[in-house]
């Protein structure tokens, strides 16, 4: 007699499954636009459904609308290096910045003028750019993670 693997889950509904429940474990169930810290005393900067911002940087960036390849213009790569060194406390990037809610606060701020300023800059090809660091709905925190998740292949293996 042989034993057939039968899933109880296709693929998609796994997937699905799978958000659903790192988004509730992670946010209670309802995604973070902005950044945020998983610390009000002190914890990583944070957005969507969970993603550590200096882990997922390019990833989150380019849902933003950075371009984060080699080619890109030396014009977003700094845009792209003013942003990732707000996350480090030194300029080799080796150091991740913890911060608090009032910290947050100040952060975003500066997050959010960096983006206008990129929004603003006639050298940065692309109409619709962002004005602020977060997310426009949920369907671009889904898509992030899928990203995430999709780059990682033993990501299921770290949970």
């Amino acid at each position: 007699m042989t034993i057939q693997y039968n899933p109880l889950l296709t693929d998609a509904e796994y997937k699905d499954a799978r958000y659903d429940v790192i988004l509730w474990l992670e946010e209670g169930g309802v995604e973070k636009l902005p950044p945020y810290t998983d610390n009000p005393n002190g914890g990583y900067a944070t957005i969507g459904a969970g993603f550590r911002i200096d882990v997922n940087l390019d990833t989150i960036l380019n849902t933003l609308g950075l371009d984060t390849t080699a080619g890109a213009s030396a014009e977003e790569k700094t845009y792209y290096q003013q942003i990732k060194a707000k996350f480090y406390t030194d300029n080799t990037f080796t150091t991740v910045k913890l911060f608090t809610d009032a910290e947050i606060a100040t952060l975003n701020i500066e997050l959010n003028a960096i983006m206008a300023a990129r929004a603003a800059d006639p050298t940065i090809s692309g109409q619709n750019k962002k004005t602020e660091f977060k997310f426009n709905d949920s369907a671009e925190v889904l898509s992030t993670f899928n990203t995430i998740v999709d780059a990682s292949k033993g990501y299921e293996k770290t949970l």
